[in-house]
């Protein structure tokens, strides 16, 4: 039995040393190219990058350099497959460790033209397990303040800063984390013409963030015009644990009782105040 194991744990391991040596010439070939007519389709980068997961430590490291040599290249489909690192990167449960040395160089993507990129490194930047690194959320911060975000980078940035946000800690507690929710709410509110409220409305119940700023904002989509928005923070309380239900009784039941009120939205609105 040991030497079955034995056996198949040398097989693993010159799998995924053959993996690192494909994914090491695959860069290789990249930055040797002329044209980007030449650069390799992004599914077959996903398909070299599959085995990162199960690669060592030191085995990324070596492909995150490599991987480094692209996203510097002044041509941006260049710089494009090099980043491609990122996704099952963050798939990693050390993936914050093996990001930090990169963070400062990775952030200055996020003022670069093409969106793929930026939104690239906004995912990176907020999804790093097992929590991420605290540089990060606040290059995402600053990010969040650029006027001239799209409405998918908005919402993915809102997103990557709520999900670290509760990674970190209890939302409720923590004046930083506060801070977080507040900055997100605001921006959001800046952009209005991008129509996000329903999305941030169901990202603060997916997270189940609980402070007062959320509650208002939540209570707030229980009053829109949008049927739709109505649902959504129906929906978001519909996730809160039941002390914190509790305090929406009140506006549950008014919508419940409303024959004016959408019927789904009524319907909605009478589950959540049965759930226990």
């Amino acid at each position: 039995m040991k030497t079955a194991q034995s056996i198949l744990l040398v097989f693993a391991s010159i799998c995924l040393g053959a993996n690192l040596q494909s994914i090491e010439a695959k860069y290789r070939a990249i930055l040797a190219t002329q044209q980007d007519d030449e650069l390799p389709r992004n599914e077959e980068i996903s398909r070299e990058l599959n085995g990162l997961e199960d690669m060592t430590p030191e085995e990324v490291r070596t492909v995150l350099l490599s991987a480094r040599q692209c996203w510097r290249s002044p041509r941006a489909g260049v710089r494009n497959a090099g980043l491609a690192v990122l996704l099952p990167l963050t798939l990693r449960p050390d993936s914050a460790q093996l990001l930090e040395p990169y963070i400062s160089e990775l952030s200055a993507f996020l003022s670069v033209p093409e969106e793929g990129a930026r939104i690239a490194v906004v995912y990176a930047l907020g999804a790093a397990l097992p929590v991420p690194p605290p540089r990060a959320i606040d290059y995402l911060l600053l990010h969040l303040a650029f006027r001239s975000l799209t409405a998918e980078e908005l919402r993915m940035t809102a997103a990557a800063i709520l999900g670290a946000t509760v990674a970190s800690g209890d939302t409720a507690s923590e004046p930083p984390n506060t801070r977080n929710v507040h900055l997100v709410l605001n921006a959001i509110d800046q952009h209005p013409q991008f129509r996000l409220k329903g999305a941030l409305i169901e990202m603060l119940g997916t997270y189940r963030i609980s402070n007062e700023e959320a509650d208002r904002y939540i209570r707030g989509g229980l009053v829109d015009g949008n049927s739709s928005i109505r649902r959504t923070a129906v929906d978001a309380i519909g996730r809160m644990p039941s002390e914190r239900r509790a305090t929406f009784v009140t506006d549950l039941q008014r919508i419940a009782d409303d024959p004016k009120e959408d019927s789904e939205v009524r319907s909605r609105a009478a589950a959540v105040l049965k759930a226990k």
